[in-house]
């Protein structure tokens, strides 16, 4: 009897611990759901792993590399729709997330180098290239030096309305508007680390969704220089970033950017000085 006791009182844990699992597995499966339905495709990705990875036995693991799968084709979709509209920067930015989760997916890997070879024409920028744009420029940052970018007026130089819009798409911590400024060749320093473009957009992606609530900026324009087809910008800038752990700085900062006819002007180095 006392055996038989054991036993039931055994069996009984097993059925709570196997339903307790199941609860588990199905609240994970209808959270990665709901990312997937408000198109949040990496957080979705993140917790279909999950699933497949502890709930091996699980019900809901097939539906899970299904639906893993389908978020990536749609992370994939999406940078074909950029590349559509020629905004190759955020097509490129989605088919290299892409192959994050699916590395020797070959159709990707040649979407993404396509879209490479189109924006740099497959050679570096020359000096002739977009030289109007350059002297226009040149034009627009010699009547704002000294002046703060929220200040800047006259939209229809490129340059004046990319800065304005840069600081914008920072404090809106929107990471695929954000990294749309940047050259996939970019180059990056932040502390005492360097980053290439994926890197860059990596770390600042951690700090918009997982640091900060909210971030402000304001950008002071110092000076300029022509380098060959890099133009360099220097500026002073005063970054308040909110959340559980505040931050706060004043930094000298400089920015280079290269125009391309094809996509206008972008960021191809950021760095403290």
């Amino acid at each position: 009897m006392k055996k038989f006791i054991q036993i039931f009182i055994v069996s009984i844990c097993l059925l709570f611990f196997i339903s307790s699992c199941a609860s588990e597995d199905k609240n994970f499966f209808e959270q990665a759901l709901e990312f997937q339905k408000q198109q949040k495709y990496e957080q979705a990705i993140e917790i279909y792993n999950k699933i497949i990875d502890q709930y091996p036995q699980g019900q809901y693991v097939a539906n899970s590399n299904v639906k893993l799968n389908q978020c990536i084709d749609l992370i994939v979709k999406k940078g074909d729709e950029y590349a559509k509209n020629k905004d190759y920067f955020k097509s490129v930015y989605n088919y290299e997330k892409a192959l994050e989760f699916r590395p020797n997916d070959i159709d990707i890997k040649n979407k993404r180098n396509n879209i490479k070879s189109l924006v740099s024409g497959g050679k570096p920028l020359t000096s002739s290239e977009g030289s109007d744009e350059y002297k226009l420029a040149i034009e627009a940052l010699n009547s704002y030096k000294g002046q703060k970018i929220e200040d800047f007026q006259n939209l229809n130089y490129k340059i004046v309305k990319l800065l304005k819009d840069w600081e914008s798409a920072w404090e809106s911590r929107n990471i695929n508007l954000y990294g749309s400024f940047y050259d996939t060749r970019f180059t990056g320093v932040s502390g005492n680390r360097t980053y290439d473009y994926n890197g860059w957009i990596n770390y600042k992606s951690d700090l918009f969704n997982n640091v900060y609530t909210g971030i402000d900026i304001s950008t002071q324009l110092l000076d300029y220089k022509l380098d060959g087809t890099n133009l360099k910008l220097y500026f002073k800038q005063w970054f308040n970033g909110y959340g559980a752990n505040p931050y706060s700085d004043v930094t000298n900062k400089e920015l280079i950017f290269n125009y391309n006819s094809t996509v206008g002007w972008r960021i191809v180095s950021e760095r403290p000085y």
